[in-house]
Order: structure tokens, then sequence, then C-alpha cells
């Protein structure tokens, strides 16, 4: 399985546009999302599967120290640590890898307003 991810004009991170069964099927569908808008200026395919291994690993890569799995019925996730803050390239390629890899950040609107003053420490993600 694979996510089919694209990014518009003017946009920061990637959206979940389709799934496609083998890669052949997800290539395709990767033309086609470009080809359909004038808007879509990026688009790519990810496995489905492992891609927190690959989070965890780009948070680790970004010397984020803080990554655990929340207890609940769904499948969440929270990194960073509380009062170590994030500096502003780290959050982006965050935010970008995150949602490249099918993945939602929980309270974005929050998260993006501690991003401005500098205050984020910790995202929650939850599968998109």
């Amino acid at each position: 399985m694979f996510n089919i991810m694209t990014r518009k004009f003017g946009e920061m991170t990637f959206e979940k546009a389709g799934v496609a069964r083998t890669e052949e099927e997800a290539m395709a569908l990767v033309l086609v999302a470009l080809r359909s808008s004038t808007e879509i200026i990026d688009a790519e395919y990810v496995a489905a599967e492992g891609e927190i291994n690959e989070v965890k690993a780009v948070a680790k890569e970004l010397g984020v120290k803080g990554f655990r799995k929340l207890r609940l019925s769904r499948e969440s996730y929270v990194i960073g640590k509380q009062g170590q803050y994030l500096d502003e390239n780290t959050v982006i390629i965050l935010l970008n890898k995150i949602t490249r890899y099918g993945w939602k950040i929980e309270q974005y609107k929050t998260c993006f307003e501690l991003y401005e003053k500098g205050l984020l420490d910790t995202l929650t993600i939850v599968r998109a």
C-alpha cells in the first residue's frame, strides 16, 4: 500500500490525496495529480507501512529529544519534550515529513501559533 501525497501552491505541508495498492498504480496517480490542477506543485508516493519509524528517524536526525506513543484507542504519538523548544528549521522539516508520511498534527492551528512565537516544544500526531 502506498499513500499519494500532494502539496499545493502557497502551502508548507503535504496532504493525503489517495491510496494505491501497487507501486505502478502509485506512480500513475502521482502523474494524474500533477496534471489535474495547476495549484498542485508537488506530488509523491510513500509506503504506508513503517512510516512511524521514518518519522521517528527524522526527529532523531534533527536532534529532537522525546518520542513516545500515547496509550489511547487511536494510534498517536508525542514528539518533543516539555520545555525544550523546537527551532524554526526543525519545525518546518518535521511538519513536512509528518504530513508526507500520512500523519496529521493534532491542534495544528495552536501548534502553528506557538511555532510563530517560538514556544513550540511538543507535537502530537495521529494517523491521517
